[in-house]
């Protein structure tokens, strides 16, 4: 019988039940690349939060939201993603655009989708504090020419009305896909957009057992997914859930055991009565692979970019 000691970055260490409650299908291969993922993949070597601009930058004197102006000026005072909101015309430009009315965020008026593009640019957008500035609704399709330009990360959010393949073909065209995460808010979403383009990463919703099961058994590749975990944390009944899918869990911290060193492994070995021949090790860092193949821990030296652990009873099939 194989045991699982599985080391995420995170710095979890536990051993997995022989029958874990998370039963994922097989996913299918991905062509995703994975660079776009890496920016915001744990690294123990770093431990800077990544910023998130919220509308493109907002509470701004002088700066409204979903203004090309404000991404600029963000964007040259701190290091940040920022999350946009795209909207329609009339004559079916796609601009950047939170609200169904005009009322709140420019000198106008009445519904956006009343009006042609060129009728908004006789309008100014106002800013937080209600003051008018001299910006103008921007165009997505500059706003995301800047984003490439620059390096910029955009997660996009797409409003309601807007026809999502009309999005992904502009971020193929502009060949974009390196900076752009669309956000998706179930999975009936998540699909049609992995389906439309499986390179893109998307921002889904995971907020709790229930939205996470539903994602690892749809067909969409886990190292497609940026799981949104919401705006507050999440109910401790989640996290309880997670840790009773396994028969241990420890959490470095809590015993004050790093890797790569050797005595996080023993200790875990020694605690659970385990045989590092029976175990298999799972991590995407070769440093603390070594480790375990030291100890005579059978391992699998995951490649986030091209693996998934869901896919383990096939990769590693001679060991079952």
């Amino acid at each position: 019988m194989i045991r699982f000691l599985i080391l995420l970055s995170l710095s979890l260490i536990f051993t997995c039940k022989d029958k874990p409650r998370l039963n994922p299908k097989d996913a299918q291969q991905s062509t995703f690349s994975g660079n776009l993922l890496n920016k915001f993949r744990y690294s123990e070597n770093n431990d800077a939060a990544i910023i998130s601009v919220h509308r493109g930058g907002s509470k701004l004197i002088g700066y409204p939201e979903n203004c090309l102006e404000t991404l600029k000026y963000v964007n040259d005072s701190i290091s940040a993603i920022f999350e946009i909101d795209v909207s329609r015309t009339s004559d079916d430009v796609l601009v950047l655009m939170h609200d169904k009315t005009l009322d709140r965020t420019t000198t106008g008026i009445d519904a956006l989708k009343n009006h042609s593009f060129q009728e908004l640019q006789e309008l100014n957008l106002v800013d937080d504090f209600g003051n008018e500035t001299n910006f103008k609704i921007p165009k997505f399709i500059d706003v995301l020419r800047w984003a490439v330009d620059n390096e910029v990360i955009l997660t996009i959010d797409t409003k309601r009305g807007v026809d999502i393949t009309k999005i992904i073909t502009m971020i193929e065209q502009e060949k974009a896909e390196g900076v752009a995460i669309i956000i998706t808010y179930n999975v009936a979403q998540a699909l049609q957009v992995f389906e439309l383009n499986p390179n893109l990463l998307l921002s889904v919703s995971a907020r709790n057992l229930e939205e996470l099961n539903r994602l690892i058994n749809s067909d969409i590749p886990t190292q497609n997914m940026l799981a949104f975990t919401g705006t507050r944390l999440s109910h401790v009944s989640f996290y309880e859930e997670f840790k009773n899918c396994f028969d241990a869990f420890y959490l470095s911290h809590e015993i004050n055991l790093v890797k790569p060193n050797q005595d996080i492994f023993e200790f875990i070995l020694n605690k659970n009565k385990l045989k590092a021949e029976e175990c298999l090790f799972i991590d995407d860092n070769q440093e603390n692979i070594n480790t375990a193949n030291t100890l005579k821990i059978k391992t699998w030296h995951i490649n986030p970019e091209t693996e998934d652990v869901i896919n383990l009873y096939d990769i590693k099939k001679d060991l079952f």
